[in-house]
């Protein structure tokens, strides 16, 4: 399921459903604009908190910033680890 799907589930018995979140390479965009979707609307388009979200997303960031990025720069190129 891609970020920001909206989805519910259905179970035949009583349950107790847990989610989470799985962030890969190929969604990194659409997670960025579900984040930055629910950061404008805050709880009204979702159930739960992404605590950690933010860090995690950052450091994916970071990472194929100094390896995608600076390789390629003709001059250095400064970046700022500060939350998001």
């Amino acid at each position: 399921m891609i970020p920001g799907e909206i989805h519910f589930v259905l179970s035949a018995t009583n349950c107790l459903a847990v989610g989470g979140h799985f962030y890969t390479p190929n969604t990194l965009w659409e997670t960025m604009l579900s984040r930055r979707n629910e950061h404008l609307m805050g709880a009204l388009n979702t159930n739960t908190a992404h605590v950690g979200g933010e860090a995690i997303i950052r450091d994916m960031v970071a990472v194929y910033h100094s390896k995608l990025i600076v390789p390629n720069a003709k001059r250095p190129c400064v970046f700022s680890m500060s939350p998001i």
